[in-house]
């Protein structure tokens, strides 16, 4: 919570919240959610909790001190993190898998937005390309947010396998006015990066 006093936590495999006094490590409740919750995060204020269902593919707004359900949002297709902007506007949720977009159709994981005030879907962008996009932190600034993700190569043939050539690890930067640009991370005979999570320092340097 925003005061620090109080830890919310998601038991992927009970598909349950628990909420814990910060001090003492107790669990003052638990009450169920969706189907294997992951990312969990709360609002500025610390009055909704945002719980992201990774199966079942939803976001479930919960009264931060009853759990007690508001609403159900749509997400993509395994939502995994969550980054709220620093004015406190607005929720990114990374999702872990593509769209279904089709047969022979470059794959595309999305990024879905919420907007705190009204906790509705304000847009969904579509990372070109990606899959596996996990971890999700906003720059200081509020100008953008960074989200780990993978290029498959699924459109053309693995003419690099033996090189082990056979994805890109990346960052997609995810702009505050809606455009998704793609920083990639591995070079060829370097290694391969792997990259999971994201976190910036407070003061944005690093």
């Amino acid at each position: 919570s925003p005061d620090g006093k109080t830890a919310y936590v998601t038991n992927r495999m009970d598909d349950t919240v628990s909420v814990l006094d910060a001090a003492s490590r107790n669990v003052r409740m638990t009450a169920p959610v969706g189907d294997e919750p992951h990312g969990i995060l709360t609002d500025r204020e610390g009055r909704w909790l945002y719980v992201l269902n990774t199966s079942s593919d939803d976001i479930w707004v919960l009264d931060s001190q009853t759990l007690k359900r508001a609403k159900v949002l749509r997400a993509s297709n395994g939502p995994w993190s969550a980054a709220l902007s620093p004015d406190g506007a607005q929720l990114l949720i990374s999702n872990t898998y593509s769209h279904e977009t089709g047969f022979r159709t470059p794959l595309a994981s999305e990024v879905t937005v919420i907007e705190t005030a009204r906790q509705i879907v304000e847009d969904r962008r579509p990372a070109s390309g990606t899959n596996l996009m996990t971890g999700i932190a906003w720059h200081p600034s509020g100008e953008f947010a960074l989200a780990t993700m993978n290029r498959t190569k699924s459109m053309v043939p693995m003419t690099r396998l033996e090189q082990g050539w056979t994805i890109t690890n990346g960052l997609a930067i995810v702009w505050r006015d809606g455009e998704i640009d793609q920083l990639l991370l591995d070079e060829p005979n370097l290694g391969f990066a792997d990259a999971t999570d994201v976190a910036i320092t407070p003061d944005g340097r690093f």
